[in-house]
């Protein structure tokens, strides 16, 4: 388990060392791959397990995976062999988006291991939505009614992996409000979001698609760990992502520098203050920024030229982005998650392809 743990942290550093190595970008995206699809244990495991055993043919809203569990074990495959070839395919489409995107890919993929993905290793069956989401939201900003629908395709097919995905529609709701208004109506509906959450639980209980499980889960359940300073903190923490990426977006409209990605992502940043009002919850729907904080990592680091970083504003918005990458691992994996110990089990412990070589 050590020398796994040695080779990541090896991965990670050397990411920022070689920026834009092809070589060991793969390798990067191979390691995540044989962490994440060969998991075996910990975490949600059993849980996601017993609704592959359980699952038959089902067509609806975070059910859809239940045709291909249905086809799987009719060939024979086992859980651990779903796992393997379904998030082969997300991380292949994952990294392809990265290398496409990012103009520092490895720097990119080592942010990404530190968060969130180690989330990516618990949380399988959300993660599957990610490279889905990752790609719908490129059309979220896109001018034209056919990729607005393209985005509204997208999220629907997102949906059938994981039920938090429907979501995604909130942001898609605000082009309706004229463009200049739009930032200012977006925090106002945030506030009011936050006056009246206390009624978000009897609100999503009319909407038929959304099971009543999870509405007991995660308006519920979850939530009767939830206080004013939690919810204050997970707030502090996405508006930090936004005010880096408001900051740099800022700067380069100030020099005249066209950077179509930061204003993009500062756009979703910006758009996505709608799911703030659900942290007086649970912090569990910080997942829904995930996709967004790949992109703020992709739109940040691009701006680092080869051989040094060109501008000492940029310089000091990917060091305040490397300390709260850094700090969101620490929050979520050592300090509110499962633990130090019950986190290494669950990614180096519990793999099949490590253990291996014990």
């Amino acid at each position: 388990m050590y020398i796994a743990i040695l080779m990541t942290c090896g991965l990670i550093v050397l990411g920022f060392i070689n920026r834009r190595s092809t070589v060991l970008y793969i390798c990067q995206a191979i390691w995540l791959w044989i962490l994440t699809g060969f998991n075996s244990g910990g975490v949600d495991y059993a849980t996601n397990e017993s609704i592959f055993l359980r699952s038959t043919n089902k067509f609806s809203i975070g059910e859809g995976l239940s045709f291909v569990y249905t086809f799987l074990k009719k060939m024979g495959c086992n859980y651990a062999a779903y796992i393997a070839v379904t998030t082969l395919i997300a991380y292949i489409i994952i990294f392809a988006f990265i290398y496409l995107n990012a103009e520092n890919k490895c720097l990119v993929a080592s942010l990404m291991y530190l968060y969130p993905g180690i989330d990516f290793v618990i949380q399988k069956r959300y993660f599957l939505c990610i490279p889905i989401l990752l790609i719908a939201i490129q059309y979220l900003n896109r001018e034209g009614k056919k990729n607005k629908l393209i985005y509204v395709i997208l999220v629907l097919l997102a949906t059938l992996f994981h039920t938090s995905a429907i979501l995604y529609f909130i942001p898609i709701m605000f082009f309706l409000i004229p463009e200049r208004f739009r930032n200012r109506i977006i925090v106002l509906l945030g506030v009011i979001g936050l006056l009246f959450a206390k009624y978000a639980k009897k609100i999503a209980l009319l909407l038929p698609f959304i099971p009543i499980d999870k509405i007991r889960l995660y308006f519920t359940d979850l939530s009767q760990d939830s206080s004013v300073y939690k919810f204050i903190f997970w707030c502090c923490w996405q508006m930090a992502f936004l005010l880096i990426v408001r900051w740099i977006y800022n700067w380069t409209k100030k020099n005249d520098i066209s950077e179509m990605t930061l204003k993009s992502t500062h756009m979703l940043n910006v758009e996505f203050l709608c799911i703030l009002p659900l942290y007086a919850f649970d912090p569990v729907f910080t997942r829904l920024y995930r996709p967004i904080v790949i992109m703020d990592y992709i739109a940040v680091t691009s701006l680092i030229r080869k051989g040094s970083t060109q501008y000492k504003c940029i310089l000091i918005g990917v060091t305040f982005l490397l300390l709260l990458t850094i700090g969101s691992f620490y929050i979520f994996y050592v300090a509110t998650g499962v633990g130090i110990d019950d986190m290494l089990a669950t990614v180096f412990r519990y793999n099949i392809v490590l253990n291996q070589f014990r």
